[in-house]
This record gives C-alpha cells, structure tokens and sequence, in this order.
C-alpha cells in the first residue's frame, strides 16, 4: 500500500508529500484564505481510497523579541522603577504578570514601569511575565524579564588585566558594567575617556606617561541615590608595548642553489620602555628550511619548489610577557635564474691572422686569453676577434660572465687552433735531394698538404699532368721540348679560405733513352798499370769497375 498528500493551498508537506510521518508547512497565502484542504489518496489491493481533512487558520504566532537592544534582564538599585521595553509582533494585546509583588503602571502597555516592593529587594530578584495574543485571541505566547535587585550604585571596571598595545595612542576598551551610565564618572588616569557607551563598554586612550610606565589605574564612581547608595571601583591595567620588529630588506638570490641561493637574515626586536626578554619565531610560506626558526640571526635555505615560485615570503615574529604580546614584519626573497654560457665549437685559424668571434658573446661576459696576439673590438667595445701571431700554435679564450654580486659567474672556454698551409712534393723515382732524375717519358708525383684544401700542380715546361692538375697525386708527362731541355721545375700550390696559400719546388731531370757506351778492345798485357779508353753517347755519368782485386786508379774520373 502506498498513499500521497496533496493539499488545495500553496503550502508545503515536509519532507515530502511520499514520506511518513508528514508535516504541512502553510504558505502566507493560506493563512491569509484562513485555511486548506488536505487530502491523502491511498492504493489499496482492492482499489483506491481517499479522505480528506480540512485545517483552519486562526492567525499568525505573535513573536517577543530580546537582544542587545531590548535586553531580557536588567540591574536596578533599590525599589527604583525600572522601565522594561520588548520587541512584540503581531499581538493585538499584551498582558504583564509577576510572581513579586511590585505593580505595574500599566501592566497592558508593551513597554511597562515597574516598581519593585521591598520583598522584591529583600529577595535580590524578581521575573515579570509578558503574555502577547493575536487579533482573534485563538494564538498567544509568554516570556519573562528579570530584574536584579541590589542595595548599592554598582560601577565596574572589570578585573585588573594586562592589555598589548599594537599601535600605542589607539584606543584600549575597558568593560563597564554599571547601573545608571549617566551619572557615573572616571578618574585616576591622565589618558582620555571617549565619551560613548556601547553595550556599557567604554574605550579608554593611555596618555604617553602611561604607555612609558606601563601601567595606570582608573577609577568609576556613582554617586548615591535617594534609593541608593554611592558605588564605585578600580582596575590597573599593564600596558604592554608591542615590539617593534624588524625582518630586514627584501632580498634576491641566485636559484642555482649552495651557497647562492642561502638567505641570511639578520632581524630585530625592540620595546621602547623595557627590555624584556622575548620569544623569536620565523615563518615563510615556502617549503625551504630555518637553520634555527628561534634567533634574530639565521639562515633560510630554498626549495626547489621555492624556485618555481620565484618568490617566498618570510615573516619574524617576536613576543613576550604572560599574554605574549606580539607583532611581526615580513620581507619578501626574490630568486633569480643564473646566467648560462653555452659552450661553442673550436676555432680554427690561420697564423698571422685574424680570427673572427661572435661579437654578441660580449653582451654576457669579458673576454681574455693566453695568446700573445691582440683582442680585436668593434665600433661599440665589442669582442669581434683575435690578430694571431705567426708563432701562435694554439691560443686559449675564455669568457667571464658579468658579475652580478647575486649568481655564481660561468666560464666558457674555446681554442683558437692555428692550422698553416705546409706543402710538400714526393716522387717514387730517382730523387736526389730536390731533383729527381728520369729516363721515362713521364714522372709520378704525390703533393702532400697540411690544412689546405686546394691543391694544383704547374711547371716551367710543356708537358701535360695527367689525369689532372688538381689534387694530391698526378704524372707528369715530358714534351719533346722537355726532353731536349733536359731540365724542368715542378710546382705545387695549396690553399684554404683563411690561409695565405703554401708553395713548394720540385727539379726534374729527363734523360734521353738513346745512349752508347763503349769500354774499348780486349788487351793482353805484361803485369802493371792498364790504361782505359771508353765512348759514349748521351751519357752524362760513368763508373769502371772489375770482376778482380786489382785497384783502379781513378775509376770514377771518366772516360779515360
């Protein structure tokens, strides 16, 4: 079985109309028609049933009201009559009552006198009761008021206390709790009273004197009634000076860690008047570390996290005294990326020249260097290259970056390489010194080169290289000419874009493949010297020797 509640008004079932048990909350729509149908339909196994019930609306719940401004209590002096003033709503009549017996002026007014009775006081109290009821009397509600009985004026200042003072000169609320707040008056402190009451607190200035001596004592007074007598109290206040609290400067440090990146803090706290002994504590809202959170001089080490947040802020707290009277001061640290040299290739140069540098390097750093050669600038001081000696072999650069006074400095270090053209000619005939000597028509050469690039081949003659006059290996080829001259020079040349082009010589003797050599006719003879007379043709050099052990005589000296 299952049922529903609908209603013919405009008001709400709580929780809801599916749910048991059920509350009906009318809307103001419904009391202002006076009334709802309400009506629950059920299933049933056999079918469905309905029934319906209606609700009449008499009126609206009065409402009574007490709060800082129409408060529930109150202290009155003797049998003085005290004036009670609720907030009430939607009553048409109201109704005073009480247990005491004082009376009231108008016990069906909203705001009554009453007038306490001698039992009254005798008893220290009384509680009045306040009956509010709608326009058709169908709907009423009851409170109550008390009133506090005393013999005396009552003028209290609260309990001696010891207050901080943040700002001094600004204003130190005193509690006041006292009957009649018109006639009291306020002595004993040289400071100044501010004339306003606010739920019986008054503020109170301390004068310089005071603040200096820490303490002042002031004084409430009342003076007696004809229903009561004179009251009056005191209070001492010690007035603590907050600490002047100093974090330091904000700071910048290097994000490259170590030493760098190490905040040092160095803080102060002071009190004017004193000097009391106080309790230290730093604070940050990073994640990095204190070497100690609890002196004026410590050291802050970064996190890695601090560094993604550029920036951290650190906070010293100083206090003192049973209260702890506090204040604090906060720097902010700032971290900067270090600069980073990136590292470039090697240069290669040439003795005796210039070797060109990226002049936009100089905007990071200063440029210096084991070289004897000089550092060339631009028109705006700018570091655009190296005049080398012929003698340098290999230089050393290195640039500094500026020096920041906050980022360790980066080295970058480069070698200008000096690479001469040295060139040379070989041949794998007959070479004596720097000629080579042939009976071919032609003369294999071989050019060797160091740091040059481009090798070609000349001569003086009118032969041919071949397969080509570049390049380190090549024949030459005699022409007729060549072979009737006999003698040629060979040339070899080398050369790179930033040298001076390498030149080297070589000789060539081409000897006539057409020679005679004649040693003469055999000789018989007795023992003793022989004499020899050879010919020739086309031959230059001759040498005799024998398959003997005689000794000749000149055997190099000719032909004769």
């Amino acid at each position: 079985m299952s049922d529903v509640w609908t209603t013919s008004g405009t008001g709400s079932f709580y929780p809801d109309s599916l749910q048991s048990p059920y509350s009906y909350v009318p809307s103001a729509q419904d009391i202002a028609n006076g009334g709802v149908n309400l009506t629950c339909t059920a299933n049933l196994n056999c079918g469905v049933a309905q029934a319906t019930i209606k609700l009449t609306f008499t009126g609206t719940l009065p409402s009574i009201l007490w709060n800082s401004f129409y408060p529930s209590s109150a202290t009155s002096c003797g049998q003085a009559p005290v004036t009670v003033t609720p907030y009430v709503s939607n009553a048409a009549s109201v109704q005073w009552t009480t247990k005491g017996t004082g009376t009231f002026d108008n016990p069906a007014n909203t705001s009554v006198v009453y007038r306490p009775s001698a039992l009254d006081v005798s008893a220290g109290s009384v509680i009045l009761y306040i009956n509010a009821t709608n326009g058709n009397g169908q709907c009423s509600v009851t409170d109550s008021f008390t009133i506090n009985l005393i013999t005396s004026s009552i003028a209290s200042l609260g309990n001696n206390s010891t207050i901080c003072l943040q700002n001094p000169g600004s204003g130190t609320a005193v509690h006041l709790n006292v009957t009649d707040t018109a006639h009291v008056s306020f002595g004993g402190g040289s400071g100044t009273f501010y004339p306003y009451f606010q739920n019986n607190t008054l503020y109170y200035y301390p004068s310089a004197s005071e603040i200096n001596a820490g303490t002042v004592t002031l004084t409430a007074s009342i003076p007696a009634t004809s229903t009561c007598g004179a009251g009056s109290s005191q209070v001492t206040l010690t007035l603590l000076q907050a600490p002047i609290v100093n974090a330091g400067s904000n700071q910048m440090v290097c994000s490259s860690g170590g030493a760098y990146s190490q905040v040092i803090l160095n803080g102060s706290a002071s009190v004017s008047n004193s000097n009391p002994s106080m309790t230290y504590y730093w604070g940050t809202n990073g994640t990095g570390t204190f070497n100690s959170q609890s002196v004026l001089s410590t050291v802050y080490t970064p996190s890695i996290s601090d560094f993604r947040d550029t920036a951290v802020t650190i906070t010293l707290n100083a206090s003192y005294g049973s209260i702890s009277c506090s204040s604090n001061n906060s720097i902010i640290i700032t971290f900067k990326n270090p600069l980073k040299l990136n590292q470039i290739p090697n240069i290669i140069g040439c003795s005796g020249s210039v070797i060109p540098i990226d002049s936009s390097l100089s905007s990071y750093g200063t440029w210096s260097t084991t070289g004897k050669g000089s550092i060339l600038m631009n028109s705006t001081n700018a570091v655009n290259g190296y005049q080398s000696l012929t003698t340098d072999t290999i230089v050393h650069m290195q640039l500094i970056s500026f020096n920041d006074g906050i980022c360790p400095q980066d080295t970058m270090h480069v070698e200008l390489i000096m690479k001469p053209i040295v060139v040379s000619i070989t041949s794998n005939q007959n070479t004596v010194g720097n000629t080579v000597t042939t009976c071919s028509d032609s003369v294999q050469l071989s050019g060797l080169s160091q740091s040059g690039k481009d090798i070609n081949w000349s001569t003086n003659g009118t032969g041919s290289f071949l397969p080509s006059a570049t390049g380190p290996n090549t024949f030459y080829h005699f022409s007729s000419q060549d072979k009737t001259t006999g003698n040629i020079k060979i040339f070899i040349s080398a050369s790179n874009s930033v040298c001076t082009p390498a030149y080297d010589t070589i000789n060539v003797k081409s000897i006539p493949p057409s020679q005679t050599i004649y040693a003469g006719t055999d000789q018989v003879v007795p023992s003793g010297n022989i004499t020899l007379s050879g010919t020739h043709t086309g031959v230059g050099y001759v040498r005799w020797s024998t398959n003997g052990t005689g000794v000749g005589i000149n055997a190099a000296a000719g032909f004769n």
